[in-house]
């Protein structure tokens, strides 16, 4: 499921309640990186991935602080997205 700025994330993750999150900091309507406080207060378990082209220090940091489980910089590949999503699997199981 895709969305197109915060307001729809939150209708989207409050109806499927998905496991994995992928989140990009620039959104139409705020910032990625503060959206990543507010789902993980609401819903602990979900796995949050930062995606952005905006990858300085200051960036990384801010994400991993609000909660991001990882964080991949833009540009990215399919390779780069299937190893985070395998980590994120190995980490629920083990």
């Amino acid at each position: 499921t895709c969305a197109n700025s915060l307001f729809e994330a939150r209708q989207v993750i409050n109806k499927t309640k998905p496991s994995v999150l992928f989140v990009d900091n620039h959104l139409p309507d705020g910032s990625g990186a503060d959206f990543i406080e507010q789902v993980r207060l609401l819903y602990p378990s979900i796995k949050i991935i930062m995606m952005t082209a905006y990858d300085a220090p200051v960036d990384i940091e801010k994400a991993f602080r609000n909660g991001a489980d990882y964080f991949i910089s833009k540009p990215f590949s399919t390779v780069t997205i299937n190893n985070v999503l395998s980590r994120v699997k190995q980490n629920a199981i083990g």
